[in-house]
Parts: C-alpha cells; sequence; structure tokens
C-alpha cells in the first residue's frame, strides 16, 4: 500500500541525468509553508 504525502522538502542538485534523475541531491530543509 502507498501512503499519502504530507510533507514537503526542498533538495538541491548538481545537475540532472539524462533520463532526469538527480545527480548527488542533498535535502536542504522541511517546509512547513507549503502544502501537497
Amino acid at each position: 500500500k502507498w501512503v499519502q504525502p504530507v510533507l514537503v522538502a526542498e533538495i538541491s542538485f548538481a545537475s540532472l541525468t539524462p533520463d532526469e534523475q538527480f545527480r548527488e541531491p542533498v535535502f536542504v530543509r522541511l517546509r512547513p509553508d507549503l502544502s501537497m
């Protein structure tokens, strides 16, 4: 079963791969001011 998303996170990354995946992703912070 899947869960419903409830948190929004800000991330940074070096670049995107050719298949649009994050390269070297880093968690920056939670964004309580935003909701799903």
